[in-house]
């Protein structure tokens, strides 16, 4: 749906701005705090804010000599446009979560939370991996930040951990299992089955 928004709203600078606004009600950004988050130039931003600001979506102010950009809550169609970025964000549609297995040996790589608009996820995504670059994972996960317009949070388990959580019945498996996500890899043959022990009778095999 992100390629659906692009042409609906002429950009993917656009979207991504959008997103950053919308999803950080409150806060209060400089034209380069956009560009970086954004993964978007900044004479982009700064035409988009120009935009932006022309229309009354976003408002500015000025401290000394640094101008900070925020959304204007009294904007008529706030609360729609916050419920249809929400929408588009809500599947693995989102392109850069196909590349989670360059940053390693991913055997599973599960996305809930942000990605299907489930508030009570204790992570967005949940990764199982060997021999990880830390380099390519923080890159992998600017990059989702800069496409959802949000702070990602995750979890990231050696096979090693991952076996040994589950011996111990941990509780975070427990939660993240038993509540709604969607698989972006798995490789464990046997995955299914702990999942189903999991919502049957709520213990880890």
């Amino acid at each position: 749906m992100s390629d659906v928004l692009t042409s609906l709203f002429g950009s993917k600078a656009r979207v991504r701005v959008l997103r950053i606004l919308l999803f950080n009600e409150g806060a209060q950004f400089t034209v380069a705090e956009i560009a970086k988050r954004t993964q978007i130039n900044s004479l982009d931003v700064r035409r988009e804010m120009r935009m932006l600001e022309r229309i009354d979506f976003a408002k500015a102010r000025r401290v000394k000599k640094r101008k900070y950009y925020s959304v204007n809550e009294d904007f008529p169609l706030k609360d729609e446009l916050t419920a249809l970025f929400a929408r588009a964000t809500v599947t693995p549609e989102c392109k850069s979560l196909a590349q989670v297995e360059k940053i390693g040996d991913v055997h599973l790589a599960l996305v809930s939370g942000i990605f299907l608009n489930y508030t009570k996820a204790r992570a967005d995504i949940f990764i199982v991996a060997n021999d990880v670059s830390r380099t390519r994972l923080k890159k992998w996960i600017s990059t989702l930040e800069a496409e959802t317009g949000r702070e990602v949070s995750y979890v990231l388990l050696t096979m090693e951990e991952y076996k040994y959580r589950i011996n111990m019945s941990d509780r975070f498996l427990q939660d993240f299992l038993q509540g709604p996500y969607d698989e972006i890899v798995n490789k464990m043959p046997h995955f299914k089955r702990t999942v189903s022990a999991i919502k049957r009778r709520g213990i880890m095999i």
